[in-house]
């Protein structure tokens, strides 16, 4: 599903709704006294910056990325991580923007960082 990426008008009229009520959801998360600051400005933002950063990216390869794959000893200990840890998430961001609707789905975060669930740099 395409989301508006530099317009706030998208392309198929169903999508549109989803859009809108995304909208309308993040208005009502922020409260009236914050909704234009929280959910109207700073999506006029997100979709300016959706224009404006790209031109401003450097690309290193002829795609801008290289794709591999991770070394199996690496890719088992952190599959083995999440699987000892993916029920001890938290949340990562409680603030309230349109980059993501965090008032139905909050963003969790498992700390891959912490020495005492298994992970830091002995991970």
């Amino acid at each position: 599903v395409s989301w508006a990426v530099k317009s706030k008008i998208v392309a198929w009229s169903h999508v549109q709704g989803l859009y809108d009520d995304f909208i309308d959801d993040c208005r009502v998360a922020a409260g009236p006294e914050k909704a234009k600051s929280i959910c109207e400005d700073s999506e006029d933002f997100r979709l300016q910056m959706n224009t404006d950063q790209p031109i401003s990216m450097r690309n290193y390869t002829r795609l801008g990325f290289k794709k591999i794959k991770a070394p199996a000893e690496m890719f088992r200990s952190i599959r083995e991580f999440w699987e000892r840890n993916r029920q001890n998430n938290d949340t990562e961001w409680y603030s309230i923007n349109t980059y993501h609707n965090m008032w139905h789905a909050p963003p969790t975060i498992v700390n891959i960082q912490l020495p005492a669930s298994g992970g830091g740099p002995e991970l």
